[in-house]
């Protein structure tokens, strides 16, 4: 996901209130790539943020951990202190208007008689 022009990747949003920390962790809903939780107790989740709810009570998300064989985990809201963009975007760059124009400097590449990419 971009925000405008800009990837996402590294951003560390500031979140001192539960609205802030809701909108951030939307944005890392729509994110294709990791995001580091940093949690109360001192330690931190490295994953993929493939669910959240935050009609729920208690409010949570759901993270799918970078490390091979984790199961997913569940985390309150409360239990988050900050979020990163860690992971690389891997939608950055893979825009329909990228696309487009990968497209046409393609077609004008084949017509000047370049067939090579």
């Amino acid at each position: 996901m971009t925000e405008g022009n800009r990837s996402l990747e590294g951003w560390v949003p500031e979140t001192p209130d539960e609205a802030s920390l809701r909108a951030a962790l939307e944005k890392a809903f729509d994110y294709r790539g990791d995001v580091t939780c940093e949690l109360a107790d001192g330690s931190s989740l490295v994953g993929y943020l493939f669910n959240r709810n935050f009609a729920a009570s208690p409010a949570y998300i759901e993270v799918y951990p970078a490390e091979d064989g984790a199961r997913p985990r569940r985390l309150e809201l409360a239990q988050i202190n900050a979020l990163r963009f860690s992971g690389r975007d891997m939608a950055d760059g893979r825009s329909w208007e990228a696309w487009v124009a990968r497209q046409a400097a393609e077609k004008a590449r084949e017509a000047a008689g370049d067939t090579e990419g």
